[in-house]
């Protein structure tokens, strides 16, 4: 997802700008820019920099102005000078940042060619500015009907050469404002605003806004004039510093015992599960939907949830659900999982049952998203910023989460007896006893094929798992269910091959060592992850054992994909990938 940032104010904007971007660096980017109005001058600077080196190339320092920033990760068009932001009209009226894509823009562009204005870049976001100067907008209701002649998904910040304003508009991506002291702030995520002020303001779909001095003005895209409240920043969890880690995915791995408990101090003081009553167990189905981490949390929240109602509950991932015809009615909840409450692809999800449905539950780690905006009732995860691309604390939240909500289905409250044991079992996690790193290198080292095993849940942690492999260390590592073997993947076992196989049901493990005989008869090389080491102990065909902690059974599977986190961060760093900003990835994906 590209970060946004726009500001309005006496101070010098490209300081506050630059910061901004800073602040949104965790989003994953490929390249950067800056436009900034001197006067009657532009100052705009733009490339595949990183932040750092965009600070250095920006000379000017403007007082009593105002500018638009942006970070972008390639989508039309490769990253380069050309197509990196801010984008700007052929006789440079306009200029703009925008995050999300335009579906006409194709047919948008021919037009404009064929009215001989000539384009500079290959993106879909420069049909904006030009669109504004072939329109000769020259005021907020023109500047609303030009942004309604575009279809798909935007949030927009753009400014032009002759006033002193902001134009601002959105559908479907994030955009937010703050005021301070008669300046005006703009970003993409609030978190920018931690430093500056507690109140900001939230664009909803089509809405939009015109900054200028002293004041702001809000419309619908009928040029209605709109009264809008402000909202209140909680900065309790909004601190972004490595402290004294090398990366921000080591920090966050290591704060997932803090997390953990910081959900249960949160849920035991306030009763998010309030609004669900005895009525949801009338529902007859419940449908989960997420992406990637989260719909494997969801897997795992399905089990949970299952043991409770005992009605059938399927898990969706976002992008399928919306292929076909999905089933949508009042006799079933929906529960929408996403880390950042802006993944499109669920976002869409959303949009297609809420119009028919109204049991909708969201589980996100941001209270103010588009997600959490839109559901019937919202169960935080507490995690606080997660700045690394690749998810990890927030995926142990959401498991916890998954978790207390299954347990309160069973009288519809949840008694301080019960959060006590939880918060002495979440004790027993050590992180430090659960890395591995350099014993697993020397057994895994020149691996042709590495597979992640499991049964029931397992498999979804081993899903998890090989997704954080692949993610930062770009690694090919595949997940199976341990039955599955014989069903055509031992045919790539070979004396080349590792499994790491995970075992912490009691009940499964002589099946899980089935699977260890399979894979050893063809000369494989055996992981094993356990908590149940005394059920391993006559198997003498294991080359390596991680032990997890004597959790409770309900809450193993929060741990026991701990040692996967470290493994893939380990050897991340091992490769010199940084896995903080993955190629190609962005933290929270806001394009179909």
């Amino acid at each position: 997802m590209c970060g946004i940032a726009g500001f309005f104010g006496h101070q010098v904007c490209e300081d506050i700008l630059i910061n901004f971007l800073e602040k949104l660096e965790y989003r994953g980017y490929d390249s950067s820019g800056i436009a900034v109005k001197n006067k009657n001058n532009i100052n705009l600077v733009k490339g595949t920099y990183k932040i750092n080196e965009l600070k250095e190339v920006v000379k000017t320092k403007t007082t009593n102005s105002c500018g638009i920033a942006h970070t972008r990760w390639a989508t039309h068009g490769k990253a380069n000078k050309d197509n990196s932001h801010p984008h700007y009209s052929a006789n440079k009226v306009w200029f703009a940042v925008h995050n999300g894509i335009i579906e006409n823009y194709a047919s948008l562009k021919n037009k404009l060619i064929n009215c001989n204005i000539k384009f500079s870049s290959e993106t879909d976001s420069e049909v904006i500015p030009q669109l504004l100067e072939y329109n000769n907008v020259k005021n907020i209701y023109e500047f609303i009907d030009t942004i309604n002649m575009l279809k798909g998904a935007y949030a927009i910040c753009a400014f032009n050469n002759f006033d002193n304003s902001l134009y601002l508009a959105k559908y479907k991506n994030p955009l937010y404002i703050a005021e301070f002291n008669n300046e005006f702030f703009i970003a993409s995520d609030p978190i920018c605003f931690n430093e500056i002020t507690k109140n900001y303001y939230t664009l909803n779909d089509n809405e939009f806004c015109i900054v200028s001095d002293n004041k702001l003005c809000f419309y619908n895209n009928k040029h209605k004039k709109i009264n809008k409240k402000q909202n209140l920043l909680n900065s309790k969890y909004l601190k972004c510093s490595k402290e004294n880690y090398s990366t921000f995915m080591e920090k966050e791995i290591n704060e997932i015992p803090k997390v953990l408990k910081n959900i249960l101090t949160e849920y035991k003081k306030n009763n998010y599960f309030e609004h669900i009553t005895s009525d949801f167990l009338d529902v007859k189905r419940v449908v989960i939907i997420g992406c990637g981490t989260a719909y494997h949390s969801g897997l795992i929240g399905a089990k949970y949830l299952e043991s409770v109602l005992n009605i059938p509950i399927s898990v969706e991932l976002a992008s399928e659900f919306l292929c076909g015809n999905p089933i949508i009615n009042n006799t079933t909840s929906y529960i929408f999982v996403s880390q950042s409450g802006e993944t499109a692809d669920t976002i869409n999800a959303l949009n297609l049952v809420k119009n028919k449905c109204k049991n909708t539950i969201a589980i996100t780690n941001v209270t103010y998203s588009t997600i959490a905006q839109n559901v019937d009732i919202v169960l935080p995860v507490f995690a606080g910023p997660e700045i690394a691309v690749a998810s990890t604390k927030a995926y142990n939240a959401q498991l916890l989460v998954f978790y207390l909500f299954s347990e309160y289905l069973k009288n519809f409250k949840l008694e301080t007896k019960f959060f006590n044991k939880i918060n002495g079992e979440i004790k027993k996690i050590n992180i430090a006893t659960l890395y591995h790193f350099d014993k697993l290198t020397k057994i895994i080292s020149n691996f042709d094929s590495l597979f992640i095993l499991g049964k029931f849940k397992d498999y979804f942690t081993a899903l998890e798992a090989s997704l954080k492999i692949r993610e930062i260390t770009y690694s090919n590592c595949s997940a199976l269910p341990c039955g599955e073997l014989k069903h055509g993947t031992l045919a790539l076992v070979s004396n080349k091959t590792t499994c790491i196989i995970i075992s912490t049901n009691k009940l499964l493990h002589s099946k899980t060592i089935s699977a260890i005989n399979e894979i050893k008869a063809r000369l494989g090389k055996i992981v094993l992850v356990t908590n149940s080491v005394e059920s391993f102990k006559d198997c003498s065909l294991i080359d390596y054992l991680i032990k997890l902690p004597n959790v409770d059974e309900n809450l193993i599977d929060l741990v026991s994909v701990i040692p996967f986190q470290l493994f893939a961060l380990q050897l991340s760093l091992t490769k010199k990938i940084n896995p903080d900003k993955p190629r190609n990835l962005a933290k929270s994906v806001t394009v179909e």
